[in-house]
């Protein structure tokens, strides 16, 4: 039981399967084509990312331990891609804040804005 709270493997898949959603390997792509798909996209993939982490990862219901696991597999990978090490800094400190928050403040979050549209509020 107690060995059971460090297996960290299936948080090491998913973060590294995470990471090369956000940023495929260089050798899968080309180079040129990279850097405008990266800046084109990376709000869109970042959002996309926060979907799959709470529909995916979540469930998953990692310890501590798993989390940290799970946050540095991603890390390192988005790095072995050839990201940035402050943007994947950035990236893995958003995504660990979004997997460690509440799940219900998520969703409360996400559709915060949706009824307004300019801004100011009712009386």
């Amino acid at each position: 039981m107690i060995l059971e709270w460090f297996n960290a493997q299936l948080a090491v898949e998913a973060g590294t399967s995470l990471a090369d959603t956000f940023a495929p390997p260089i050798g899968s792509r080309s180079i040129g084509r990279a850097k405008k798909e990266k800046s084109k996209d990376a709000g869109r993939s970042l959002q996309g990312i926060f979907d799959r982490l709470d529909r995916e990862i979540r469930v998953l219901r990692l310890n501590f331990y798993k989390r940290v696991k799970f946050a540095n597999s991603f890390k390192w990978r988005l790095m072995e891609n050839g990201v940035e090490k402050t943007m994947a800094d950035q990236v893995t400190h958003s995504l660990l804040l979004r997997l460690c928050a509440n799940p219900a403040r998520v969703g409360r979050r996400r559709h915060r804005n949706a009824g307004k549209s300019d801004g100011r509020t009712r009386r």
